[in-house]
């Protein structure tokens, strides 16, 4: 009877070193990482460096904010022309950098679903890169059932990611929040 233990005991002594070495292997050469097109997290692809305007579009009635860099400062130039508060202003590209975000789709697949066909508010962003011009434009659709995140979409890329619904909140605030000498 002792044989039948020992031997029991030297077969799932194996098993679990095969299920260890492979759990090691597949971590260190990727097995089971998501693949570029499957649903994963990772970081929202908008780079903010170079950026000299703003535009911001809301859905409905609201009339749009734009900013331009002029000098070393930011200037609210629509729905009037003001003094922005630099380093709110600065809050606005600091909010495409929050932790990541969750691949949930691909905009081939439709937009209609995540509320991106008509967004609830975009985001163009343009500046210089390597002397040209580059533009951005990230659209915020609708909320998750939970409420608790949003859809994005940001052109040209063609994947449809979940963001905290702070991300539009924090892209929902008014000009008079921007303007200097405000609270």
């Amino acid at each position: 009877m002792a044989g039948i233990g020992a031997k029991r005991t030297a077969v799932l002594f194996a098993l679990f070193c095969a299920l260890g070495l492979y759990a090691f292997f597949a971590f260190y050469w990727g097995a089971g990482k998501p693949m570029e097109s499957e649903p994963g997290k990772t970081g929202l692809p908008v780079v903010t460096e170079g950026v000299d305007a703003i535009s911001i579009q809301y859905r409905g009635q609201r009339p749009a904010l734009v900013f331009a860099k002029q000098g070393g400062d930011w200037w609210l130039t629509r729905p009037r022309r003001q003094r922005a508060d630099n380093q709110r202003v600065r809050e606005i590209l600091e909010v495409f950098q929050y932790g990541y975000v969750e691949v949930v789709g691909r905009a081939g697949q439709g937009l209609q679903p995540y509320g991106l066909d008509k967004p609830a508010l975009t985001v163009t962003l343009t500046g210089q890169a390597g002397g040209a011009t580059a533009k951005t434009v990230v659209a915020l659709g609708a909320d998750t059932p939970s409420g608790a995140m949003c859809y994005c979409l940001v052109e040209p890329d063609p994947r449809v990611f979940t963001v905290g619904v702070l991300y539009k909140r924090e892209l929902e605030k008014g000009a008079e929040y921007y303007l200097t000498g405000t609270d």
